[in-house]
Parts: C-alpha cells; structure tokens; sequence
C-alpha cells in the first residue's frame, strides 16, 4: 500500500535522506525535539519522551496545565502528600474521588472513594512509602453519560503543526477516527460499583 503512493524505505544507516514520517516505538529510539547539530529531522515524528513523560504523569500533567492556565480542562489533581496538607481532604461531604498511580494505564491501580476524607483515611492508612507515586484525583462532577447512561472513555490522535511564519502556536489536526469505550456498569454515585467509575472495571480482559 505504501509503494503504491511512493513510499519507500530508508534504511536507518543512510544518513543521505531524512524521511518525512517516522514513527518508532518509544522503547525503539528517543526521538529528540530538536536536531543537536542543525540537521533536517523527520517533519512528523513522535514527541520525545522527556515531554511524553509529561503527559503520562498525572501530577505533572495537572502542574503544567495549572502552569499554563488551563487548568479547568482536566480533573484537579493533587500528589498524594499535597493532597493530605489540602484544605478540601477533611471535607466529608459525599463526592466520588480517585486515588491513583501517577504513571497507571488502563485502569491499573485506581481506586474509588465516596468523599475526599475517605480517600485522605486510605492515605494515611498506607504511609509514606506505600502512597509513593500516588495522587488523588476529583471526580468529575456532572459526569458526561452516554445515552445509556454510562460513564466513557475516548482516545484520539492528534497532530500538532507548528506554522511556517514562526508563529510559536501550533496547530492542532484531530484524526476523525476515534475510540470510544463505555464503561461496563451504567453510572451510580456508588463507589462500591467500580465498573461504573473505572473504565477498565467490568469488560474483559
């Protein structure tokens, strides 16, 4: 399919061509940001991993989204010994709130709380080294719901451009395929139900 609309490959020792898309594994080749002695790099290319750390961790993420302003778009999250120093952790009015690992995926290491004291207690009830890497996260409230009812979780693809005039903002493309997962329960404030709060909770594996 490639050769058909003029791809080719290059090999890797062939330091005459600079592909224009290159996308390796992050475990394959730490593809940095900018080019260290002035050369062409491939136009589109992952983001290098010192930057993807950023968007994997979820209290950086918080941090640096707080930092630049847009912290409205994205649960508020605290580190776990922020959290336990916070005004809002001794608050027992009934909210949904998450413990989770800062770097955890699909669903791994979460845990559900029904209000920010019940997860403070679960906090000190680890100590400091078993809630090392932890943070606590606020549910969103309302939650958006499928039409049946149920929590979802979406991933995308984007594509960020930076425009030939220099100017610093880029731009962003969304790829119109997306996925899309409800969650395996219809919701319910009851945090005992975990397929209805943890997208990973409830489907099999």
């Amino acid at each position: 399919l490639l050769d058909a609309f003029g791809w080719r490959c290059v090999d890797e020792k062939d330091a005459a061509l600079v592909p224009i898309f290159c996308w390796p594994t992050r475990k394959a080749v730490d593809t940095p940001l900018r080019s260290l002695d002035g050369g062409p790099l491939p136009l589109i290319r992952p983001f290098p991993p010192e930057f993807t750390r950023r968007l994997d961790d979820k209290e950086q993420l918080a941090f640096h989204l707080r930092a630049a302003g847009y912290a409205s778009v994205h649960p508020e999250t605290w580190a776990a010994e922020d959290f336990l120093q916070a005004e809002v952790a001794h608050v027992e009015t009934a909210e949904v709130w998450f413990l989770k690992h800062a770097l955890g995926v699909k669903g791994n290491g979460v845990h559900v709380f029904a209000s920010a004291s019940a997860a403070r207690q679960r906090l000190e009830e680890l100590g400091p080294k078993g809630r090392r890497g932890l943070v606590a996260q606020r549910g969103v409230q309302p939650p958006a719901l499928e039409p049946d009812g149920r929590r979802w979780m979406m991933r995308a693809h984007v594509l960020l451009v930076r425009k030939p005039s220099g100017d610093r903002r880029p731009q962003l493309f969304c790829h119109s395929d997306v996925i899309v997962v409800g969650h395996g329960h219809p919701y319910t404030p009851d945090v005992k139900v975990r397929a209805a709060h943890i997208s990973s909770a409830g489907h099999p594996k």
